[in-house]
């Protein structure tokens, strides 16, 4: 028989849930819940293989929705060094009892967490909630040192809201469909998640499509034609050197010739 988790049905009729989820963004976060590599804690190992082979989906389609959830709606956090995630809120909603027997494992399963960094996130989340369970408030002092003040942003706006969403921020630009349609079109493709780090910073200096006439533009030079495009440089280079100012001369442009 399988583990039990809890899953509140006021989920469903969360507003922010209800207005900013899309279909795949409920499958996909009640999968983080409940998916068989979960723990008491909220924070377990599990790498993006296996949600794509669990979940259906491809690993581009899960490193997308990981970057959302992490990035836009600041529900997850996700460590590629370790392969674990933490789902932020999880310990206000999983816990209902509680006593010794599930403070005993939670206190095993915070040992057992290899990025220290994920304990701070979700010790972040609590730290402001008084309505929280007895026995996830005794776990408070274990989280406390791996804290991170920086962790704080977004959690003294709303101290008693329990929602499965409370975290998202509107001034947030989701730049994940303008990147795949930048990324659609260069050429060297090499080091995504580098690559999304500097368009996202790219992106609030210049508009995606001046990023796509400018890498078109290039495409045709003898630079970056010669010896089958040795000499591109990687997507994240470029865009952190802000490539996309660089002047394409008539000089610069490769000969095509007919056939």
């Amino acid at each position: 028989m399988g583990i039990k988790r809890i899953v509140d049905t006021d989920f469903w009729v969360d507003n922010k849930v209800v207005d900013m989820f899309s279909p795949e963004d409920k499958l996909f976060f009640l999968y983080l819940m409940t998916n068989p590599h979960t723990t008491q804690l909220g924070v377990y190992p599990i790498n993006r293989k296996i949600m794509a082979f669990e979940l259906g989906y491809s690993l581009d389609s899960v490193s997308v929705l990981l970057d959302r959830f992490e990035n836009k709606y600041g529900m997850i956090r996700y460590s590629a060094a370790t392969s674990e995630i933490a789902i932020k809120n999880y310990l206000r909603h999983s816990i209902i009892k509680g006593g010794k027997p599930v403070a005993d494992l939670l206190t095993k399963e915070v040992a057992k967490v290899k990025d220290k960094s994920l304990l701070g996130f979700i010790y972040s989340a609590l730290i402001h909630d008084s309505g929280i369970n007895e026995t996830v408030q005794s776990l408070l002092p274990l989280l406390a040192p791996y804290s991170n003040e920086n962790d704080n942003d977004n959690d003294n706006e709303n101290e008693n809201d329990v929602s499965y969403h409370d975290s998202y921020d509107d001034s947030y630009h989701d730049s994940t469909d303008d990147f795949e349609a930048f990324w659609s079109v260069y050429p060297k493709k090499k080091n995504k998640g580098n690559a999304r780090k500097a368009f996202k910073k790219a992106i609030k200096k210049t508009s995606l499509q001046n990023l796509i006439d400018a890498v078109e533009a290039q495409k045709q030079t003898k630079d970056w034609q010669k010896d089958n495009g040795q000499f591109i440089p990687y997507p994240s280079t470029w865009l952190n050197a802000e490539g996309w100012e660089n002047e394409v001369s008539a000089d610069d442009v490769q000969e095509v010739l007919p056939f």
